[in-house]
């Protein structure tokens, strides 16, 4: 009696063949898995830069209108400009005129200083008229020239016609006088009365004039204060204009970064498309293949078994009992029912390490699972029936 024989371990090239594709379809599904959420998050991405686009879009036709309200507030700042040019030049002729009324009235205070003196003349020469000096003089002259007449009796007709057409000039001249004395004081009111209208006039023109250039000054500066603003924020908008023109640019690169990148993975999806088809008809084929490989498991199971019932029986001929106590009971792991390793196991415990106990449970197994023309039965039943009937036991039938 002895340690049953070696058994012939084949491992069969299908069962690699069916590990490596179930294995490649493990990765590609995943490589799938993950070009799906690749290209679900850069359409994410994607509509995250369409929605930036958009605020984009509407920020700079809100520039746009800015910009065209600022040019409008240019165009109205250079209306004002040029009404501030004209108040400027009306401003000039307020001055010439101005100055022309000044002239004029420094000549009007010089006509009337003539004609106060010319007044104070006349009003002289009226007092003189009134006093009658000169026709005192001019009554002496007759009276002495009548004395030298009534002297001269003998004086020629000539002189005393001359002297009477002298007397009847003077006369003349005197009434001439009245006359132009009356006529002068008359015109003299009548021109100190016009000048002091005009003068009357010409104060409230300058006075008007002087509201108006304080009114235009006013505007005026009010007008640069707005146009210093506008300005300003016609600069600060230029800023943002070209800020926002910048970003815009970034944002079409980056939204031509991210369409090709999206055609990229386009691309990709449409050949994980692909493969994923050819997967699915893989996938197809696979529940004949899933029989093949449970078919080829059972076999590499059986083989493994076998493997390590082989180890036994070496480590058995080599005296190595535990190491192949240790085998014998990994391949009864596999196989609980496999006669030979419940023989073997029972043979080591019976004759190497005496270890009865051990030894009838493995016989009692092996003698459970065993052919019946098996020739190590009858062996196996004897050493169980002797040591049972030794120990007091029950025989076994």
């Amino acid at each position: 009696m002895a340690i049953r024989k070696f058994v012939i371990i084949s491992l069969t090239a299908g069962l690699l063949v069916c590990a490596e594709g179930v294995t490649r379809h493990a990765e590609s599904a995943d490589e799938n898995k993950d070009l799906q959420e690749k290209y679900t998050e850069l359409l994410e991405k994607y509509e995250a830069v369409s929605n930036d686009r958009e605020n984009i879009l509407i920020q700079t036709k809100r520039l746009l209108e800015e910009k065209r309200s600022v040019r409008e507030l240019e165009s109205a700042t250079e209306e004002l400009k040029k009404k501030c040019e004209s108040i400027e030049s009306e401003k000039e002729e307020a001055l010439k005129k101005r100055k022309e009324l000044e002239q004029r009235l420094l000549k009007l205070s010089d006509a009337k200083a003539l004609l106060e003196a010319e007044r104070n003349s006349l009003k002289r020469e009226n007092e003189k008229m009134q006093q009658k000096t000169y026709l005192r003089e001019l009554r002496d002259e007759i009276a002495e020239l009548t004395k030298r007449i009534k002297r001269d009796t003998e004086a020629s007709s000539y002189k005393i016609n001359v002297l009477k057409e002298k007397l009847g000039n003077a006369e003349k001249e005197i009434d001439k006088l009245e006359t132009a004395k009356l006529v002068a004081e008359t015109n003299a009111q009548e021109d100190i009365d016009r000048l002091a209208h005009e003068k009357n006039d010409a104060l409230q023109e300058i006075e008007r004039l002087r509201d108006n250039l304080k009114t235009c000054e006013n505007d005026y500066k009010q007008q640069e204060g707005k146009t210093a603003r506008l300005k300003k924020e016609i600069k600060d908008l230029e800023k943002d204009i070209a800020s926002l023109d910048k970003k815009v640019e970034k944002r079409n690169l980056e939204i031509g970064d991210y369409k090709n990148e999206l055609r990229e993975y386009k691309k990709k999806f449409a050949e994980a498309v692909k493969k994923n088809k050819s997967f699915e008809r893989q996938l197809l084929r696979t529940p004949k293949r899933l029989a093949e490989l449970s078919r080829q498991n059972r076999k590499l199971t059986k083989q493994t078994a076998e493997m390590h019932y082989n180890l036994g029986v070496f480590y058995t001929k080599h005296k190595e009992y535990n190491r192949a106590i240790a085998e014998f009971e990994q391949a009864m792991e596999i196989e609980p029912d496999d006669s030979d390793t419940h023989f073997n196991l029972g043979y080591i415990y019976a004759e190497y390490l005496v270890n009865r106990e051990k030894a009838v449970e493995h016989f009692r197994h092996f003698l459970r699972h065993a052919k019946i023309d098996d020739e190590d039965t009858d062996w196996a039943r004897k050493y169980i029936v002797t040591w049972e009937t030794y120990g007091g036991q029950k025989v076994m039938k």
